[in-house]
């Protein structure tokens, strides 16, 4: 057990520790009682009776302090009664879940509980499910209970919180995996079924909690100049740090993360909950009071904590924060370990199964880690090094380090086996990764909030205020990519059971003191000081941004970039005077806003053209979410009216105040001088283009071309897209054979162009140089006009 306070004595012994500290003890007893729920098939009312009699039989007996283990065991039969009462019961008629696997399509209203998540081209939904029926039959019957569904983004796009909507789909259970059980992952989100949607529509808007219907509203407005301050990957960090959204960050990204031992930062942790709660204590205290200041940091907290998601780190984080806040108002001792317990009770009180949550377990075992063994592990590293140092020095230093690098050590002793256990794998770089990210959170997460807050109040402050956050962030991701590249940065661990966590705390738990008292000191070593890294971080930073910019700027060349955008066929541009032309927009808005905020400059939030040359809808997907960042001056399209996907984009385009342009076969578009796109052939599908600049010739085909169209391209191009991601019928060999192209380009996504490129077009084209975006990433073509020079990305 931990370090307790002084206590009082009782006839002339200390008081037991749960005597002591009754609400610690009977937080701890309620988790046991909760976690014993999971394995004591018990029915809920007798466990609940039985509780409530010890609870009688303690208040009757109150004199005997002797006798106060009774309250413990009632209160931990009071937990096994709450988890047993939360179980799903299977056999009532109206249970959503009694209706899965049936093997008929079902069609099920509701209203949806929380704001759709994006997932590629794919919408989750949570749905409250109010009325169910069978397609096959007339009139619905009621149902209650929470159902995952996945439906087509572009039907759910518009949908809100609040609305009530109809689905039509395969209502079944979630998955159940050997390493990773999908169906206990929701289960413990008291989600007990999933839909898998063909159609979703919307019947009524409003039907939520009108105060959550605002804040989401406002989360969604956030979410939103967050993607228009800050490019990609930046933007998609900043939204998970700051909103708790991660579904913006790449997965490479992401998984860089992971393998790196740092994707807590990407967590609403305890330190944003801090810096809330210090900001509106200080401030509101001021302006309204002590008692005003706090009720008002414990009100923002709790809004925070709803605006961001509320999953159980966040929760856990909230409530501590509040006890924290009402502690120092109150003027009573905060014990740490009793606010942790207190917390993860009233947590198991409202949702018995977040005790079996992932995040949760990480959250609450570094918390226990830093509570136990930062101020010991400190203690030691002191006097590890004053005998080095010197006492002065080691005094100075010895709270950055602490900061960098001890904290860290001590969360990561905690939360250790928990990530055995369920990943299986382990970050052998943490250590050293964490030190060095860690140093700019603190900064990033300031600047970057302050920038979206007067982005919220005015947009041009904001952009102004994002400027200055972009190093901080940039700096978070160029780290962590570096480390995540190393060979030998996880190891892949052996089954790690239950039997192995239990063990290891235990012997955690156990050890003595780790370090011991030195009394030798070696004077004279000297060690730099760690006071102005702050300051040449800063400077880093700074020169990084500079490098940035230099580097995006025009140098007299033409720049054209096929880029990987996940099965698009997508063109950027960048002209010898600085102009940007994006052609297309990929599969992936994800993908496409990556790769435009890598190759424009921070500042640059326009698109001087963008083109739609392709109706295909891998050619689309990206366009609507990227246009938001990176307005375009004016939008040119071959066809009046085009395809309805086309023409869909197009009006909202128009309604946002974009100009539109329509060009016909022969048209052209002026970039700078002597550089023209040209509109060769148009098709119901797409069109051909060719691009001049010089002596240089490009032509890219959306369509399928050859005979008469292939007798009007330019000869002997030295760049040729090959169409359709090289399909059969699209291309024609012999042409290219005759016209022999400098460079051969072809947009492939293996993992969604199934049976692409075609086997007869690449055996024809052997030998050529052919750069595949599947292959070689991302292909940069820079141009004089006379000569022409080539880069993958890969």
């Amino acid at each position: 057990m931990a370090p307790l306070p002084p206590t009082a004595r009782l006839s002339g012994r200390v008081r037991p520790w749960w005597q002591r500290l009754p609400l610690l003890a009977h937080s701890l007893a309620w988790l046991l009682g909760v976690a014993l729920g999971a394995r004591w098939a018990v029915s809920w009312p007798y466990a609940l009776g039985a509780g409530l009699t010890l609870l009688a039989l303690r208040a009757a007996l109150a004199r005997r302090p002797a006798l106060a283990w009774l309250s413990l065991a009632a209160v931990s039969l009071l937990g096994v009664a709450r988890y047993r009462a939360a179980l799903p019961d299977w056999s009532a008629p109206d249970a959503v879940a009694a209706y899965r696997d049936t093997g008929r399509e079902v069609v099920l209203v509701g209203v949806l509980s929380a704001p759709p998540e994006r997932r590629g081209d794919r919408a989750v939904l949570r749905v409250r499910a109010e009325r169910l029926r069978f397609a096959d039959e007339t009139g619905h019957f009621p149902v209650h209970g929470l159902v995952l569904a996945r439906a087509p983004w572009a039907e759910a796009r518009g949908l809100r919180y609040g609305d009530r909507v109809v689905l039509r789909g395969d209502l079944r259970s979630p998955p159940q995996g050997r390493a990773f059980s999908y169906r206990d992952y929701l289960a413990r989100q008291g989600i007990y079924a999933v839909l898998k949607a063909r159609r979703v529509g919307m019947l009524a808007r409003g039907q939520g909690n009108p105060f959550l219907a605002a804040l989401f509203a406002l989360r969604r407005r956030a979410l939103l100049e967050v993607a228009r301050l800050w490019p990609q990957p930046e933007a998609g960090l900043l939204a998970g740090i700051l909103l708790g959204d991660d579904s913006r960050i790449p997965e490479g990204l992401y998984q860089a993360f992971r393998d790196t031992g740092t994707a807590h930062i990407i967590a609403i942790s305890g330190f944003n909950i801090t810096l809330i709660a210090g900001v509106l204590m200080t401030w509101l205290g001021r302006w309204w009071g002590p008692l005003w200041g706090s009720l008002a940091a414990v009100s923002g907290i709790g809004v925070y904590t709803v605006f961001v998601g509320a999953d159980a780190a966040v929760v856990r984080a909230a409530l501590m924060g509040s006890l924290a806040v009402l502690a120092r108002r109150t003027a009573r001792p905060n014990h740490p370990y009793t606010a942790l317990l207190f917390a993860a009770a009233l947590m198991a009180l409202l949702r018995p199964t977040v005790l079996w949550d992932v995040g949760f377990q990480l959250s609450f075992g570094a918390t226990w880690g830093l509570m136990r063994y930062a101020e010991p592990i400190t203690r030691g590293a002191s006097v590890l090094l004053r005998p080095l140092l010197g006492p002065n020095l080691t005094r100075r230093i010895l709270p950055t380090l602490s900061d960098a690098l001890l904290l860290t050590l001590a969360a990561q002793l905690t939360t250790l086996p928990i990530t055995a256990w369920h990943f299986h794998r382990l970050s052998l770089v943490a250590l050293v990764s964490n030190p060095l990210i860690l140093l700019a959170q603190a900064p990033l997460m300031l600047s970057g909030g302050i920038a979206l807050l007067l982005a919220l109040l005015w947009e041009p402050a904001g952009r102004l205020a994002a400027w200055l956050a972009w190093p901080w962030v940039a700096y978070t991701i160029r780290a962590v990519q570096v480390f995540g590249n190393l060979p030998w940065r996880t190891v892949t661990l052996a089954p790690f059971g239950w039997p192995h966590v239990l063990g290891y705390y235990l012997l955690l738990w156990g050890l003595p003191h780790l370090w011991t008292q030195r009394k030798r000191a070696t004077p004279g070593v000297w060690v730099p000081t760690l006071k102005r890294m702050p300051l040449l971080l800063g400077a880093t930073l700074l020169a990084t941004l500079l490098a940035h910019e230099a580097l995006a700027a025009p140098d007299r060349r033409l720049h054209l970039w096929l880029l990987d955008t996940r099965g698009g066929e997508t063109l950027l541009l960048r002209t010898p005077s600085g102009k940007v032309v994006l052609i297309n927009g990929g599969g992936d808005a994800l993908a496409l806003q990556q790769a435009l905020g890598q190759r424009l400059p921070l500042l640059r939030t326009t698109l001087d053209v963008l083109l739609v040359a392709s109706a295909d809808p891998d050619n689309l997907r990206g366009l609507d979410e990227a246009t938001q960042r990176y307005r375009p001056a004016v939008v040119v399209v071959p066809w009046t009216p085009g395809p309805a996907r086309v023409a869909g984009q197009v009006a909202r385009w128009r309604e946002a105040g974009v100009r539109v342009q329509t060009l016909p076969v022969g048209g052209q578009v002026r970039l700078d001088a002597g550089i023209t796109l040209r509109i060769q052939e148009v098709q119901p599908q797409g069109v051909v283009l060719t691009l001049g600049y010089g002596d240089f010739r490009g032509v890219f085909p959306f369509v399928p071309w050859g005979g008469a169209a292939a007798r009007r391209l330019p000869p002997a191009p030295a760049v040729f897209l090959l169409a359709g991601h090289g399909r059969a019928g699209w291309n024609d060999p012999a042409w290219l054979q005759r016209q022999r192209p400098r460079v051969l380009l072809l947009a492939v996504d293996p993992a969604a162009q199934q049976g692409l490129p075609n086997l007869a077009l690449l055996q024809a084209l052997q030998g050529w140089p052919l750069l595949r975006t599947d292959l070689e990433g991302t292909m940069h073509l820079i141009t004089d006009g006379r000569r022409l020079w080539v880069a993958a990305e890969r």
